[in-house]
């Protein structure tokens, strides 16, 4: 049984959708994966990467059930809370996203690590300094991510352009039923991609 820990804020966990046990993303990758596949939703509403943001993922009880379920594989998707004015710095950022990114590559089972680049936000949720911003999202948080998995040779599943229309977000941030299939449908591909590859 190949255990899969999907790692993220409240795109992971399912915000804003109606029955998110069934239909948040990590919910229907474990789907099309079928049988052979146990994939866990450890996303945490608001979370974020920097250890000095409002709410550092890294100190959650979330990403300590995630590093005791011992997974074979990890998907992780954090960013979008640090893109808040009040929450971002780049050294923390990079410094706290690295932390939690470690945690989970030295584990003696040595899980496989797919990093994510978060969704366009649409919608801001409130005035500077505590509003989303998808300018220093694609400007700076994205550019870190990515900087960060091509040091690490990890692979990199671009969810930015994957789901670039609003009509796939409930609120203009969180995905709905359709933008959480797409979310799982991206991961199943890359997953199938590099097992294609393998083999």
């Amino acid at each position: 049984m190949t255990k899969i820990a999907c790692v993220g804020d409240s795109i992971t966990w399912g915000f804003t959708i109606i029955r998110r046990l069934r239909y948040s993303y990590p919910a229907q990758l474990g789907h099309l994966l079928g049988k052979g596949y146990r994939v866990r939703n450890f996303g945490v509403n608001n979370a974020c990467a920097s250890f000095h943001s409002d709410l550092p993922y890294g100190l959650t009880p979330s990403f300590r059930a995630a590093l005791r379920y011992k997974p074979d594989v990890v998907v992780m998707m954090l960013g979008t809370n640090d893109s808040k004015k009040f929450n971002w710095n780049p050294e923390n950022f990079r410094s706290g996203y690295l932390k939690i990114l470690e945690r989970f590559l030295d584990m003696p089972q040595k899980p496989r690590v797919y990093l994510m680049v978060p969704p366009h936000i649409f919608s801001s949720f409130g005035p500077e300094p505590f509003a989303l911003s998808n300018e220093r999202l694609e400007e700076q948080v994205i550019p870190a991510i990515r900087e960060i998995a091509s040091s690490k040779s990890l692979p990199l599943i671009d969810l930015h352009t994957a789901i670039a229309e609003k009509s796939l977000l409930n609120d203009g941030v969180h995905p709905g039923r359709a933008g959480a299939a797409v979310i799982a449908l991206e991961v199943y591909k890359e997953f199938s991609l590099e097992h294609s590859v393998r083999d």
